[in-house]
């Protein structure tokens, strides 16, 4: 089986590298929680992992590198992400391992880990994601946490991000989540619970939520009359924004809605949303100039605009 590979190219990238250095990381859940190691005196988080030594095999490496940050012992299993980041004359490739706690070891730390005060913590997954979503908050004060904290944001929406099948449980959140985004139009009857409620009967194989270690971060609607299919209301979280999750979402959907037999999709967007306006035209997605776009409300609607 293939490994994913994603890659960052960093604005000091001089277009070619000369060395490389490859690090084991170790992806360690246990129920909803993550272990990290966490430096107390900075305050920074990371997901253990160290370097590859020479003629080492590359999950005792995992192994080895999760046991000396964190004292806990690990069985890694294959390697699931290959994260590339290039900057300057460098190529730095961070390679992370699934692995099931095992028991307790005995924590080793380097001089430098000593100093920061290293230790493990088991945090849900909902807060790591949170945490490494701050990346951006370090482009002007931190350029190490920055792009340490871009590399362990990716590789956990990489990982961790699982596209399902909306239903009613999820109105709440989705509608919350829709609440909080610009430039897009709901009215109290359409969108009311019961509203979502009979469309999602109509619609049960072709809405879809994409959640992050229980957070959601996504959602999409899509239906069908037999002959069209149409996508309505859908957005993206701002942490989780230009991370793929959009893109999953609307593969999921057209996937669904082509398993039945649907041939052709529309939607409709605000003329004002230049976002989502581009993300539409990124899927494929044209505009049609020889439409006039009509409808007639049939009951008393009121209009809300985010």
């Amino acid at each position: 089986m293939s490994v994913k590979t994603i890659e960052t190219i960093g604005a000091n990238y001089f277009g070619a590298w000369r060395y490389t250095r490859t690090a084991c990381r170790g992806i360690v859940l246990r129920g909803d929680e993550i272990l990290l190691s966490y430096e107390t005196r900075t305050g920074q988080y990371m997901i253990p992992g160290g370097a590859l030594e020479d003629g080492e095999d590359e999950r005792d490496c995992c192994r080895r590198e999760v046991e000396e940050e964190t004292g806990v012992v690990v069985q890694p299993g294959r390697c699931v992400l290959e994260l590339d980041e290039y900057y300057e004359d460098w190529k730095y490739v961070s390679r992370y391992f699934r692995c099931a706690p095992a028991g307790e070891g005995v924590q080793r730390l380097t001089e430098r880990e000593a100093q920061v005060g290293m230790e493990p913590r088991w945090v849900p997954v909902e807060r790591a994601v949170a945490e490494f979503a701050t990346h951006a908050d370090y482009t002007d004060t931190d350029e190490m946490r920055r792009g340490l904290y871009l590399r362990e944001y990716k590789a956990l929406m990489a990982l961790l991000m699982r596209v399902r099948p909306m239903v009613m449980d999820d109105y709440d959140r989705v509608y919350a989540l829709w609440m909080s985004c610009k430039n897009m139009g709901f009215n109290d009857v359409d969108d009311s619970r019961e509203g979502i409620g009979r469309y999602l009967r109509r619609n049960p194989d072709t809405c879809f939520v994409a959640e992050v270690g229980g957070a959601l971060c996504g959602v999409i609607l899509a239906g069908h009359d037999g002959r069209r299919g149409f996508i309505h209301h859908m957005a993206v979280a701002e942490a989780y924004r230009r991370q793929g999750v959009g893109q999953a979402l609307v593969d999921r959907a057209l996937a669904a809605l082509q398993a039945e037999q649907i041939s052709k999709v529309a939607l409709v967007a605000f003329r004002y949303n230049e976002a989502g306006n581009a993300f539409w035209e990124r899927q494929g997605f044209t505009v049609r100039e020889d439409l006039n776009y009509r409808n007639r409300a049939l009951v008393a609607l009121k209009r809300i605009d985010t």
